[in-house]
């Protein structure tokens, strides 16, 4: 059945500076696969993604919404990570809260696409720079689609064939009458 709201998930984000990658993600959710972010629908519209800084390491995210996400879909030609100001319209910030430890950012997934994004985060307690980039990969499954729209096909295809088997009956009584 279909859902309004968008699917929840909370990733918790593990700073480890001087390590490659420098991050670890922790969730209980079916988003995280093998490290990499994958996010399938499941009829609903999108994501409400929360990052919380699961640590103590002192780290927070940037104190701007804007200054703490920047995303880019991967086309071939771009790299994977985006600087600092880059945005895509499909992975957006929403807000930082709870004094920095927890970006909240909305995936619209509407078209299935890789793309990059990166998480900046600072140890200044105010959320100011220097900005330290994490540089995760996602994966947009299978973009927005309604139940409504599963059902329109549907029905759609079912038309479609009836209508032709009405065809090929009539076509068959005609040949059948000459």
């Amino acid at each position: 059945m279909p859902n309004d709201d968008p699917r929840e998930a909370t990733i918790d984000v593990h700073v480890l500076p001087g390590k490659t990658p420098n991050y670890r993600f922790e969730s209980n959710s079916s988003v995280l696969q093998n490290g990499r972010l994958v996010f399938r629908n499941e009829y609903r519209p999108g994501f409400r993604i929360h990052f919380d800084i699961a640590d103590s390491s002192g780290y927070r995210f940037a104190k701007s919404k804007d200054d703490a996400l920047a995303a880019q879909k991967l086309d071939g030609s771009k790299g994977g990570c985006p600087k600092q100001g880059e945005s895509w319209d499909e992975f957006v910030p929403m807000a930082v809260s709870n004094q920095g430890k927890r970006l909240t950012v909305r995936n619209y997934n509407y078209d299935k696409a890789d793309f990059g994004f990166a998480l900046f985060v600072t140890r200044d307690p105010k959320g100011d720079p220097p900005y330290e980039a994490i540089d995760p990969i996602g994966e947009n499954k299978n973009g927005q689609r309604s139940l409504t729209t599963v059902v329109a096909v549907t029905v759609a295809v079912a038309t479609a064939a009836i209508t032709v088997a009405g065809l090929y009956a009539l076509d068959l009584l005609n040949v059948g009458m000459n």
